[in-house]
């Protein structure tokens, strides 16, 4: 039993001694916060690759300190509500990555966040990546 017990402690340490702030989430919330102004979407099975120049569109995902966000297009209010972080499976690098969690729909896999750039993608196999550049 207590050679079950070291396992546990020892993989437990393993685990967060590899952690990084951008995947594994600890502290995560204070560097999303935020306006975050999108720059490109890509993917898909068609391999799209929209812009704001391309479509004419400006969106902006807000992320406010109190676990609310605001998505609008255009000026225009598009989504609202509470976020939450998560972990969910990448299947870009296959492994578990942190996740932001948009109301009870939408989980989109935090690929990247550092001081000016957020990258998040959906997960599944034509899922998309939305990359966003800090405001």
């Amino acid at each position: 039993m207590n050679s079950m017990k070291l396992y546990i402690i020892f993989t437990a340490l393993v685990l967060f001694a590899s952690c990084t702030k951008t995947k594994c989430g600890f502290g995560e919330t204070d560097s999303l916060q935020g306006n975050w102004e999108w720059a490109q979407t890509s993917g898909g099975l068609t391999g799209i690759i929209e812009t704001p120049a391309s479509t004419g569109n400006t969106m902006l995902l807000e992320l406010a300190s109190g676990g609310n966000y605001t998505i609008t297009k255009n000026s225009v209010v598009t989504g609202q509500g509470n976020y939450t972080m998560d972990t969910q499976f990448c299947y870009h690098n296959n492994t578990t990555l942190s996740a932001l969690k948009l109301g009870n729909d939408q989980m989109l896999t935090i690929e990247r966040n550092n001081a000016d750039t957020l990258i998040l993608a959906e997960e599944y196999a034509d899922g998309l990546i939305h990359i966003y550049t800090k405001k």
